[in-house]
């Protein structure tokens, strides 16, 4: 359960992880904010306590990039 003023981690775009803090919560969700002023809502099993547990969640691409050049 998350309460008003906890520091939570979310994952951006499964790479980048963002500190935040927990604005309001009940439902299932949660108001974070994050930057400067900015805020979603989101569910609270996205959030995450410390930045190593959000770590493990993070889902790297494995295969390397290709280009048009490769497709021959």
């Amino acid at each position: 359960m998350w309460h008003k003023g906890d520091k939570c981690y979310i994952i951006e775009n499964n790479m980048h992880i963002r500190p935040a803090t927990v604005v309001r919560s009940g439902g299932g969700f949660c108001v974070i904010r994050f930057g400067s002023g900015k805020g979603i809502r989101i569910r609270e099993s996205r959030l995450y306590r410390t930045p190593e547990e959000a770590a493990m969640h993070v889902r790297y691409n494995s295969s390397p990039r290709r280009t048009h050049y490769d497709y021959e």
